[in-house]
Order: C-alpha cells, then sequence, then structure tokens
C-alpha cells in the first residue's frame, strides 16, 4: 500500500517549500481513495476540493500556447501534522521531493518537544 502511495505521489503530488503536501488528479474517487488509504496508515488529508474546473485556460510557455482544461481538476491536502509520519511510512522516490520533506521535517523537530516528536523521525 505504501508503494502504490508513494508511486501515486511521485507523479501526481507536490511538496512546497513550507512543507505543504499535496496531491491533484481529474479522477475525484480515484483522490477519495488515496484519502481513505493514507487514513488506514495513520495520516489525515482534507477533502478533495476543486482546484481547476473544465474550461479553464492554462498557458504552456515553452509552446508558446494557451490550452482550456477538458476535465475538472481536484486537489487533496496532507494535514501538515501528519506529515512526519508521511515521512516514515510513505515518503517520496523522487530525491528533490524526499529532500524537501526531510528539511521540513528537521525544521519542525527543533521547535518541537522531544517527548512529541523525536520517536518519530530518524535521520
Amino acid at each position: 500500500m505504501a508503494a502504490f502511495l508513494r508511486g501515486f505521489f511521485d507523479s501526481e503530488g507536490s511538496i512546497s517549500e513550507a512543507g505543504e503536501i499535496k496531491v491533484s488528479n481529474t479522477d475525484l474517487e480515484l483522490l477519495r481513495y488515496i484519502g481513505r488509504l493514507l487514513g488506514r496508515l495513520g495520516i489525515e488529508t482534507g477533502e478533495p476540493r476543486l482546484m481547476a474546473p473544465k474550461g479553464t485556460p492554462t498557458y504552456f510557455p515553452g509552446r508558446k500556447k494557451t490550452y482550456k482544461k477538458r476535465r475538472d481538476c481536484f486537489i487533496m491536502l496532507i494535514r501538515m501534522h501528519c506529515n512526519p509520519t508521511y515521512h516514515l511510512r510513505v515518503g517520496f522516490t523522487i530525491k528533490r521531493k524526499q529532500e524537501r520533506l526531510e528539511q521540513y521535517v528537521r525544521r519542525r523537530q527543533a521547535t518541537q518537544p522531544l517527548s512529541q516528536f523525536s520517536l518519530l523521525f530518524i535521520p
């Protein structure tokens, strides 16, 4: 299950500099299923929400062309307090995403009391 989630987040997910992990897809039911799988691993998510409705123009600078989205695109976020659990149980295969997650976990570990957080992070 974790390997499936890791692959899905490698392809459809992202992590911001602030440590916000999100995943987007046009299949709402698939995102709900992903949320249930994450829940089984103790990782909380928000409800999927509409990010870009069908017909939204999208500009591709490399092609210098604007396209219209053919399907609704949804986004789902992992709760920030679950990032350490996500790090331990799922993680990323893509190095730059994994490094960004590890940087966030280290920053958070430095600000949390040892009794709450240090048991979750293994350097």
